[in-house]
C-alpha cells in the first residue's frame, strides 16, 4: 500500500482536470483493490505453511488471522483510494471526522472482542472499525465530489478472493507437495476467475 499511496497522491492531482478523471480514479481502484486481494489470497492460503517454517510451533495458530489482517490491509487501501474526493474539494476535515469515529469504534470493538476471541477479537475489531471508516470516507467523498467507482466488479474481486480462500481449507493435510500444488492452484485461478 505505502508504495501505491506514494505514487499515486500526486497522480491523482495530475490527473483531476482531465473530463475523463472519474473513470481513471475508479479503474485505479478496481486493479488495486484485486492486486491487493491477490497478494492478500497468496498470503492467507499459504500462512500455515510460510509460519511452519519460520517461526517455533507455538506461534503456528497465527496463521488464522492472517486473512482478517489482510481483508484489514484491502480496507485500508480503499479508503486511501476513497479520499480522492475529498481533497479534490479541499474539505479535509472530513478525514478528521472519519479519523475520530474509527478510533473509537476501534476502541470500543476491542473492549468487547478481545475479551470473547482474543487475537481473533483484536484482528476483527480493526476489519470492522475499518470498515466503518471505509464506509463513511465513501459517504462524504461522493457527496462532495461524486466518482463513479465501480463498487460490483471491487466486491466481486474480493469474494472471488473470499471463495479461493475457503476453498483452500478444505486441501487435504496429507503431502505437502501435493497441497502446495492445489493451493497454488487456487491462488493462481483468481485472475482467470475474473476474467482478467
Amino acid at each position: 500500500i505505502e508504495p501505491f499511496s506514494l505514487s499515486f497522491g500526486p497522480y491523482r492531482f495530475s490527473i483531476m482536470k482531465q473530463a475523463n478523471a472519474g473513470e481513471i480514479y475508479s479503474r485505479i481502484l478496481t486493479y488495486f483493490v484485486f492486486i491487493l486481494a491477490f497478494l492478500s489470497l497468496a498470503l492467507s492460503v499459504f500462512a500455515k505453511e510460510v509460519i511452519g517454517i519460520i517461526a517455533s510451533p507455538e506461534y503456528l495458530d497465527a496463521y488464522r488471522i492472517i486473512p482478517l489482517l489482510c481483508f484489514g490491509s484491502i480496507v485500508g487501501g480503499t479508503i486511501y483510494v476513497f479520499q480522492t474526493a475529498i481533497y479534490l474539494v479541499k474539505k479535509t476535515e472530513y478525514m478528521f471526522y472519519v479519523g475520530i469515529v474509527t478510533a473509537a469504534s476501534v476502541v470500543g470493538l476491542q473492549l468487547i472482542l478481545i475479551p470473547a476471541f482474543d487475537m481473533f477479537g483484536a484482528a476483527l475489531a480493526g476489519v470492522l472499525a475499518g470498515a466503518l471508516g471505509c464506509l463513511a470516507t465513501y459517504i462524504f467523498s461522493q457527496r462532495l465530489h461524486p466518482i463513479p467507482y465501480e463498487l460490483s466488479r471491487v466486491f466481486t474481486v474480493v469474494a472471488c478472493a473470499v471463495l479461493l480462500y475457503v476453498l483452500s481449507l478444505f486441501v487435504p493435510a496429507g503431502d505437502v507437495v501435493l497441497r502446495v500444488c492445489i493451493k497454488s492452484v487456487l491462488v493462481l485461478s483468481l485472475p482467470f476467475l475474473l476474467g482478467v
